[in-house]
Parts: structure tokens; sequence; C-alpha cells
């Protein structure tokens, strides 16, 4: 509050999670700061409450960012790999990248954890890429819903067995590092 009442300008940014306290917004003679709020479409529900109506009522306009298309899921991904310094052959089989595509939903952050599921799986299985296979066996891991989790998939070739990604790298994860880097 000091800053606004003598600098000028405050912005504070304000996750989906964040929770606040109406006072610190204004005083009768003068805003003391803009409030940028960025979330999920969960975001809306809650600022929807009426316990929310004094902060909905500070809003002057709100951006809804619409899902990634299949195309810019493609390049964010590629994106994503090159900063990280990958330059080898196209990581994501055509296959991968259209399951990757249907089941994130167009949303960055499913996708980005979609792909540490699978590039871990990958790893465990000493796979340097990601066909659409091996990226429904991560997946079976995620959700326990998956329609792909009951599939009994044929052995690759004679005498080696199919594993799914809980039998291959444990119960409850793919590695002990998440996509959080904690571990």
């Amino acid at each position: 509050m000091d800053k606004a009442t003598k600098d000028g300008k405050v912005a504070v940014m304000m996750g989906g999670k964040s929770s606040s306290n109406d006072s610190c917004f204004e005083k009768p003679s003068m805003k003391l700061m803009q409030i940028v709020l960025a979330g999920q479409p969960q975001l809306a529900e809650r600022l929807a409450k009426p316990s929310m109506a004094q902060l909905r009522q500070r809003v002057s306009f709100a951006i809804r960012i619409e899902p990634l298309t299949r195309y810019e899921i493609d390049q964010y991904i590629n994106h994503r790999l090159c900063v990280a310094g990958y330059t080898g052959l196209p990581l994501f089989h055509v296959g991968a990248q259209a399951l990757l595509a249907e089941r994130s939903e167009g949303i960055p952050r499913n996708i980005n954890n979609l792909c540490f599921c699978a590039m871990s799986f990958a790893w465990a299985m000493k796979q340097e890429r990601i066909d659409r296979e091996t990226l429904r066996d991560a997946l079976s891991d995620l959700d326990t819903g998956s329609p792909y989790q009951n599939e009994v998939l044929a052995p690759k070739s004679p005498g080696e067995v199919k594993l799914s990604a809980s039998q291959t790298v444990g119960r409850g994860g793919l590695a002990t590092e998440g996509p959080s880097g904690g571990g």
C-alpha cells in the first residue's frame, strides 16, 4: 500500500488458487493497485461465487484464451524440445502427436504433463522415439478411467512381454521425479 500512495501504479499478479482480502484493493479516495488474475476456467467459476462479488465488480475485462489447435500443439512441443536442447529426429511420431492433441485438450499444462510422462516412459523402456503405443502405455497410468488401461497389446517380438507403464516403473508414477522437478 505504501508503494501505491508514494510511487503510483501497482500491479498484482494472482494465480487461480490465491485468496484475497478485499480491503487491501482500494481506499475511499483512490485505487491502490491494479489486479491481474490468470487461471484455468475454474477461476471464472470461483469468481462467480457470491462471496467474490466485491472482487468481481472490480474486473474491467476478461480474456479467454482458447485451447491450442492440433497444429499449434505440434509447434508448441517442437519449440519446448528445441529450447531444452533437443536436436534429433522428431521425438513424437505422427500417431503420438494426434493422441497428445486429443488427450491434452489443447491445454499447455496438460501437454507438458503428458509429454513428461511419455518421455519418462520411453526413457525407462530405452526407446529413442515415442509412438502412439508408447504414449498410450504412459497415459494408462495417469487416468484410472483410461480406455487403454485394460487393453492387452501383443508382444513386439517372440518372447518379449509388453508391460504396462505401472508394471515397468512402479505404481503411482513413471519416474521418481515429477514435472515439478521435486524428488
